[in-house]
């Protein structure tokens, strides 16, 4: 991740009225003022009454459907099952 594509989604997040906080290695170089080092990621925070995320079902549903699911697929469909006792959908309701 480049310090140009931090800039760019942080100018779409504003732009979409949405406040965020840097944080992890990108918050760090902020304070410092440069880029100290290579990045993999962009850590951000933001408010949780400012996020929206479809529910549990509808992301088991969303899941389900039109691609093959990889691990961390399988990984996420059973952490909703497991916590929030989501009804597992094929592919997700086979052992694996």
């Amino acid at each position: 991740m480049t310090e140009a594509d931090v800039i760019e989604i942080l100018g779409w997040l504003a732009d979409a009225g949405v406040a965020v906080w840097l944080d992890g290695g990108w918050g760090v170089d902020a304070l410092i003022g440069e880029q100290t080092r290579e990045h993999k990621d962009l850590d951000l925070i933001v408010r949780d009454d400012r996020v929206a995320c479809l529910s549990a079902e509808a992301q088991m549903s969303n899941h389900a459907w039109g691609y093959t699911p990889g691990d961390t697929d399988f990984r996420d469909m059973r952490l909703l099952h497991e916590r929030l006792g989501t009804v597992l959908l094929p592919p997700y309701d086979q052992e694996g």
